[in-house]
């Protein structure tokens, strides 16, 4: 059952950042610091006149279960990602962040290290008759909440084995409990309960996955992570807007899109702060790879499921190759996923795409990586984007 969770209002209002009139909305996942959805999102629905601010979390979340998990956030957060882009700067001062936010409206926000004692503070302030591991998470959630300053959030929870949440059962508790928690603060809130064993988009990687971003935000990119940035930001809107309907909230982000405003309004978070958004129209810019290795199906067939944890150790162990800070952005490092459960192969089919720093000596690394693709000539369980939503 969902429990009782009450955070001291004074406390956090010490930590708002953000007074810009008009609705104010966040988006939160399970994935979190590392999700790279926020890079489409925070762009997308500011572009349609809502204020959409990302505080990131530096700090590593109690909630996160692996040892691997621990790796990519250190590795590939949010933070990481953006400053792939040359010169750009999460770590900005409290007021010139705000004022950006008071300007256009949207931005990416490091918080500071005398920040990040208090947010623990507040996470472990917790009054509760329920599973630890789900108070944990839902503190976490309602603490950024109060310091991104926002009065509507959407939240994406990931179900499954690789997750904190590893039924459906205990998503629907977790959602109940937040709800009733922004309930009392008079947030507006909505869920998606959708696969943790699910890879979105095809880029891990932290400048790989800037490049998705702009493609996206061009109205390119791969079809299941547009999918899902269209159906959060139509609920980002419709907790802002009730009178919209779904169908026209899609259609103005659509439009957004369509029009370049939403790829617009990148831009415009990247100048604002000192980026170099020559990137939108050049992605060379950003950092490459100096080398490829194809990872090919030894056979054809079904792709059934795909060891993105396996995936995941390996990226972090060639992470660890680099010289460097992990600030520096990683020289392009990563990997393209081209292909994804439930996909037909045929032998010899690319399935992924390596981006190294190191010639390629041996085959070590390829069979690796083929390894953690399973594919079968039986036809596998359907699997969709989304399993449940959850309105308030």
């Amino acid at each position: 059952m969902g429990s009782s969770i009450r955070i001291p209002e004074k406390s956090l209002n010490a930590l708002a950042i953000s007074d810009c009139k008009g609705p104010k909305v966040s988006f939160h996942s399970t994935d979190d610091p590392f999700d790279k959805l926020h890079l489409v999102l925070v762009p997308l629905v500011s572009s349609a006149g809502v204020s959409v601010s990302k505080i990131i979390r530096r700090h590593y979340p109690l909630h996160s279960k692996t040892q691997i998990r621990r790796g990519l956030t250190n590795r590939n957060n949010l933070s990481r990602k953006l400053q792939s882009i040359p010169g750009f700067q999460t770590a900005l001062a409290q007021e010139d962040f705000q004022g950006q936010i008071q300007r256009i409206g949207t931005g990416f926000y490091a918080l500071p290290e005398t920040v990040i004692a208090d947010f623990h503070k507040l996470s472990s302030f917790r009054k509760f008759n329920a599973d630890d591991s789900q108070i944990e998470i839902a503190c976490d959630f309602l603490s950024s909440i109060r310091t991104s300053a926002v009065d509507r959030a959407v939240f994406n929870l990931k179900i499954g084995k690789d997750s904190s949440l590893e039924t459906l059962r205990s998503g629907r508790n977790l959602a109940q409990t937040i709800q009733s928690a922004c309930e009392d603060i008079k947030i507006n809130t909505s869920f998606f309960l959708t696969g943790s064993g699910r890879f979105v988009g095809q880029a891990l990687g932290n400048s790989l996955e800037i490049r998705e971003a702009v493609e996206i935000l061009k109205g390119a990119g791969p079809l299941d992570m547009r999918k899902l940035t269209l159906e959060f930001g139509a609920d980002m809107l419709l907790t802002a807007d009730k009178s919209l309907t779904r169908r026209e909230a899609k259609k103005i982000l659509k439009k957004a899109v369509l029009s370049g405003k939403s790829l617009k309004k990148f831009q415009e978070i990247i100048e604002r702060q000192k980026g170099d958004s020559r990137i939108i129209d050049d992605t060379s810019l950003l950092p490459v790879s100096e080398n490829r290795m194809e990872i090919r199906s030894s056979k054809t067939g079904f792709i059934h499921d795909i060891r993105m944890t396996k995936i995941f150790a390996v990226y972090l162990s060639l992470m660890s190759e680099t010289q460097g800070a992990p600030e520096s952005g990683n020289k392009g490092i990563g990997f393209l996923i081209l292909k994804k459960a439930g996909d037909w192969c045929q032998k010899n089919e690319i399935l992924a795409v390596a981006h190294l720093n190191r010639p390629v000596r041996d085959s070590s690394l390829e069979e690796e990586i083929r390894k953690t693709f399973r594919i079968s000539e039986s036809t596998p369980p359907f699997q969709p984007l989304i399993i449940e939503r959850i309105l308030d």
